[in-house]
């Protein structure tokens, strides 16, 4: 048993644990219609355990940064230099995972807790991911030649971008909403605010499109099944999720743009 875990078996068995684990999380998420607690969705699911969501969202998401980073520095040298184009990935990852864990949530404005729950089962995904990712790009080559290699580096870039200018104009819309309350003496749930402009003006959820892209084009770079993994993971995680915020809009702003889709522009 000992020598299985750790083995290039069992990372590719927590490959495919992964995306059996996603097609679940779709199917729950998308035809049963149970959203993921938190955020505008944390009061799906009750309970008397919560958590700051600024506090949780860090320790939800470092694991999968400091396991990356552990794998970045203590990989052999010798290594990298047989697989050039494996190092430049797996930085893109732990680089990623640091703004998330340690820039992102302090740009983001008070909220309400959510379930602590929520987070424990971040931590533990961004656990298994940041494992996933850093054992699997330090234990063997990807896959791509190097104009796939380029693409898929030119589809994460993009990705990258979208996500954070959307996540970022998000918070200054919570920003605005903070004020109208205290301007008018609303309470949370009575104002919101919609989205326009940019990637807004295509789809409702920009910044899980954005995701979704950015670590498609890190699989395509990749071309192993523990990149595609989280690529399929992320899909299954956030397209449902955008369909539900898509949902919530129309139901909200009798204006709501009809042509605006929820996820992918023009089809989804």
């Amino acid at each position: 048993m000992t020598s299985f875990i750790g083995s290039e078996a069992f990372v590719t068995f927590l490959a495919y644990s992964m995306i059996v684990s996603g097609f679940v999380t779709f199917c729950v998420e998308m035809f049963l219609k149970i959203p993921a607690a938190y955020g505008r969705f944390a009061h799906t699911f009750n309970t008397s355990l919560s958590i700051n969501s600024k506090v949780g969202w860090v320790l939800q998401e470092c694991p999968s940064f400091f396991i990356a980073l552990f794998y970045l520095i203590a990989s052999p040298d010798s290594f990298y230099e047989r697989n050039n184009l494996n190092k430049p990935l797996l930085t893109l990852f732990t680089v990623h995972y640091f703004h998330r864990s340690f820039v992102f949530p302090f740009f983001t404005k008070p909220k309400k807790s959510n379930p602590f729950i929520t987070h424990v089962l971040g931590i533990i995904f961004c656990t298994w991911n940041g494992y996933l990712q850093g054992a699997s790009l330090t234990s063997r080559p990807v896959q791509s030649n190097v104009a796939v290699f380029v693409l898929g580096l030119s589809m994460f870039a993009l990705g990258a971008f979208i996500n954070v200018k959307s996540d970022y104009y998000l918070i200054s819309l919570r920003s605005n909403k903070l004020k109208v309350q205290t301007n008018v003496n609303r309470s949370p749930s009575d104002h919101y605010i919609m989205p326009e402009g940019g990637f807004f003006n295509w789809v409702s959820c920009p910044n899980y499109l954005g995701e979704t892209l950015e670590w498609t084009g890190y699989a395509v770079a990749s071309g192993n099944i523990e990149q595609w993994a989280f690529a399929l993971f992320t899909f299954a995680n956030l397209a449902p999720r955008a369909v539900q915020y898509h949902q919530f809009y129309i139901q909200k702003f009798k204006n709501y743009p009809k042509n605006r889709r929820a996820f992918i522009p023009f089809i989804w």
